[in-house]
């Protein structure tokens, strides 16, 4: 399996994500949105989009390591936040679980989640080996 970062010359993204990933692999992951729940079910972060993010990296690494593979093997997200200032306070938090080839990406700005207390959630698709 192989994923190539695809960068055309005439776009660069802004930010750490690729603007298109290719794979030749026929076996592919997709993850629904994760908010910041433990694996109680629990609410982590009340009003805190620091910490409601790191949880859901967190829950976003352990359905990657179920299906033996990692953060490299996401080609694509999708963030969906309650306020456009939080990209600026995610974007760290989301260093420390990515790195190049930056998967693509998109990110929306939307009213309310699931649950009003919910400030983030993040879908994947990651390719298997």
């Amino acid at each position: 399996m192989s994923i190539t970062k695809i960068d055309p010359a005439k776009a660069k993204p802004v930010g750490n994500y690729s603007m298109g990933m290719m794979t030749d692999s026929p076996k592919i992951l997709f993850i629904s949105g994760q908010v910041s729940n433990d694996k109680d079910g629990n609410l982590v972060g009340k009003g805190n989009i620091e910490a409601q993010a790191d949880q859901v990296y967190k829950n976003l690494k352990d359905i990657l390591e179920a299906a033996r593979v990692s953060f490299r093997n996401v080609i694509s997200l999708t963030t969906f936040l309650t306020d456009q200032s939080f990209f600026q306070k995610v974007a760290p938090i989301r260093a420390k679980y990515f790195q190049e080839p930056f998967p693509a990406s998109t990110g929306i700005i939307i009213s309310s989640l699931a649950s009003k207390e919910y400030l983030i959630e993040v879908e994947a698709v990651a390719v298997l080996d």
